[in-house]
């Protein structure tokens, strides 16, 4: 059957057939991943234009598409009108030989043209991403000016984030570039004894009220009665303030133009010391004749801010600078992100700054999915299954590192799937949670002759690891191992000795450490048979084009008439090859069980037994079978409403229409079933001891 194999590539908004030189194959790729391979793994389209025109390279001067196309110029690879994978063009390679002459049939020309998804474009940005307080300080409109103290460390200016902003200035010795900063923070300054430095407001600064805030840690609280000085600032009214700390205390003190105190007030630490990183904010108003001014201050990781409320007669001015004189007490201290706003309005300590400020700890994996990719303006793109963001793991800070590293960090940590969405510009980030238990996506029957020969079954230790490390920062690590079972670290025949991986996550909660590993390690442990892949030939089988087209990676497969039983398998990559004489698509898989997981209260599935095994030997044919439980909570049900109950014992598939009630013998409790043998065509005699579990049980999910 004849199929339509089409390249189209986005020319002024018009998406435009490409002609294909069909004597060589197009192929395709999206997903794939394995463990331990490296990440990301972009989509990508590769093919040969027919260039007998001339016409397609976009280098050549007298060519249609000069100046139109070229480097990331959209395009898409389909079948039947069907999309397969969606690209940006990464390559255009002219060639012909020597003898070619357009449309004479002598010889040939062609365009080697290969595009990849987003996720290639993104791996190739080697700078970090901003840190949470640049990107959001930065961003306020009430700003008068935003010093991030995040520069170089040779820098003699100190950046102004703030648009025609007037820099800062830097003198004396601090040490910039320090690695020790709040988490919101990418670096921060280490002030010393001789430090200066400063910085001019914009002069926009309202006189009904402004705020000034700065991130603070000290090298160690001075002795009782000593002050550190932290920021002075002035206001067009000539006053002077100063922020210090003490031993216990915040001081806070304003002088007017003569050098004459108008106020100067000691607020306690109460649970919050500098001594672990703390953002300070100063808001002050004008109310009447008086000065309202309200310190607040957060202690990173704490549960809320601290403050109080205090003034003086007088009046607010307009913001003018701000600078830090070095003082013995602040030596060794380190300072960041000093910024002020124009009026009160803002909430400098809401909940959504002192996320910011914690470097968006706690942030759910999903939610960090979705803000980086609208950070970096590709929110219309950002595609997602598995439900809301409370089903993903909760997640530690927010790394400083690349938007690639980024995803890697929230992969890693959910245990799901980010891939390039193949079908349209964008990315799908397929949670953990949002492969589970799915209602197959798509069945393919093997008798009907919808997977294509060879089939491999296989049985074997590729990517099984059991032992397994979870690493989770400067939080510990956890190494779960399966001691026991076919895959365990047994030594052979009893196992097959140790397999050892690792994996570097970002967990909120140290308590999740543990819980991750086992699910890993159950999945990575997965009994009975793996299956690869497995290729789909749409030229033999036209009717599955859309059904191929639409899975994605976390996708659910089933495959039927393949004895003894259907095959449940997770989707992880595809990659197709299309040309004149074929058309053949490989879905890459691995086995679906861990994600087989229990829903509360289903009527239809059931709790497996993990200690019941055959008392004694049974032909092929008997249909009395003896069991033995070793723990009480294993025994299997007696209830009519569960019968029948479908049980695997050494391969065979039986089917239990009756249940004895457990009686106990010897430590142990027997049961006798009543037995529809060899339901899955598999018929043999079953020794004792043979283990017996429930079919199609579910697992408890992460």
């Amino acid at each position: 059957m004849s199929q339509d194999v089409s390249l189209q590539v986005l020319l002024a908004g018009v998406w435009t057939d490409v002609p294909l030189y069909t004597a060589t194959p197009a192929s395709f790729s999206w997903g794939n991943e394995a463990y331990g391979t490296s990440w990301p793994y972009p989509s990508e389209i590769t093919c040969e234009i027919d260039n007998d025109s001339l016409d397609w390279d976009p280098a050549r001067p007298e060519s249609p598409i000069y100046g139109v196309a070229g480097r990331a110029t959209p395009a898409r690879l389909r079948i039947d009108g069907t999309t397969y994978v969606y690209g940006e063009a990464n390559s255009w390679v002219p060639d012909r030989t020597p003898e070619h002459q357009p449309g004479q049939h002598r010889g040939r020309s062609w365009v080697s043209f290969t595009a990849n998804g987003q996720l290639d474009r993104i791996s190739g940005w080697t700078d970090p991403v901003r840190s949470p307080m640049f990107r959001t300080i930065s961003a306020r409109a009430t700003s008068l000016g935003h010093w991030p103290l995040e520069d170089p460390r040779y820098a003699r200016t100190l950046t102004n984030t703030l648009a025609a902003g007037k820099a800062g200035t830097v003198k004396g010795a601090p040490s910039l570039e320090e690695s020790e900063r709040p988490f919101g923070a990418a670096s921060t300054v280490r002030l010393s004894a001789d430090t200066q430095l400063a910085g001019t407001f914009k002069s926009a600064s309202s006189t009904a009220g402004w705020q000034i805030s700065f991130s603070f840690l000290a090298d160690a609280l001075p002795g009782s009665g000593v002050y550190g000085r932290i920021l002075r600032w002035t206001t067009s009214n000539g006053y002077t303030w100063l922020a210090e700390f003490t031993d216990t205390a915040w001081r806070w003190s304003c002088a007017d133009v003569n050098g004459v105190s108008l106020q100067s007030s000691n607020i306690t630490f109460t649970a919050a010391p500098p001594t672990s990183w703390v953002t300070m904010r100063f808001k002050v108003s004008q109310s009447g004749g008086n000065v309202v001014v309200e310190p607040a201050w957060y202690q990173q990781g704490a549960t809320a801010p601290l403050g109080t409320t205090d003034g003086f007669v007088g009046t607010v001015g307009a913001l003018r600078g701000w600078w830090h004189d070095g003082n013995a007490t602040a030596d060794g201290s380190w300072l960041s992100h000093v910024f002020a706003v124009t009026g009160v309005a803002d909430d400098l300590q809401s909940a959504d700054a002192l996320m910011v400020f914690n470097g968006y700890t706690g942030e759910r994996a999903l939610d960090r999915y979705t803000r980086n990719l609208a950070d970096i303006g590709l929110s219309g793109g950002a595609f997602y299954t598995g439900g809301v963001a409370p089903s993903t793991m909760k997640m530690g800070p927010q790394p400083i590192d690349t938007v690639a590293n980024i995803l890697k960090d929230i992969v890693q940590t959910d245990g799901g799937r980010i891939n390039d969405e193949p079908t349209v510009a964008g990315m799908r980030f397929f949670t953990r949670r949002g492969s589970y238990s799915r209602t197959p996506d798509a069945t393919f029957d093997y008798a009907a002759g919808q997977i294509a020969i060879p089939f491999r079954r296989l049985t074997d230790t590729s990517n099984v690891v059991n032992t397994i490390t979870i690493k989770n920062g400067d939080q510990g690590e956890y190494t779960a191992s399966l001691t026991s079972g076919l895959n365990s670290t047994q030594p052979p025949p009893a196992g097959i000795s140790e397999k050892r991986g690792s994996l570097d996550v970002n967990l909120y909660a140290a308590s999740d450490v543990t819980e991750r590993a086992n699910w890993e390690l159950a999945r990575l442990t997965t009994e009975g048979p793996r299956y690869g892949e497995f290729t789909v030939d749409l030229l033999a089988n036209p009717g599955l084009i859309a059904t191929v087209a639409a899975l994605r990676p976390g996708h659910h497969v089933v495959i039927t008439g393949y004895p003894p039983d259907d095959i449940h398998l997770l989707v992880t990559g595809m990659k197709g090859v299309t040309g004149a004489i074929e058309r053949r698509v490989t879905i890459q898989v691995e086995p679906y069980e861990a994600y087989r997981v229990g829903i509360w209260d289903a009527t239809d599935w059931r709790w497996d037994t993990a200690t019941t095994t055959l008392a004694s030997a049974a032909t092929s044919t008997a249909t009395s079978l003896a069991l033995t439980t070793s723990n009480l909570a294993d025994v299997l049900t007696t209830a009519p409403a569960s019968l029948p109950l479908d049980l695997m014992i050494g391969g065979e598939r039986v089917t239990a229409t009756a249940i004895t009630a457990p009686v106990p013998s010897g430590g142990t409790y027997l049961q006798t079933i009543t037995a529809i043998r060899s339901v899955n065509g598999v018929i043999k005699a079953q020794s004792a001891g043979t283990q017996v579990t429930v079919n199609d049980y579910k697992r408890w999910g992460l």
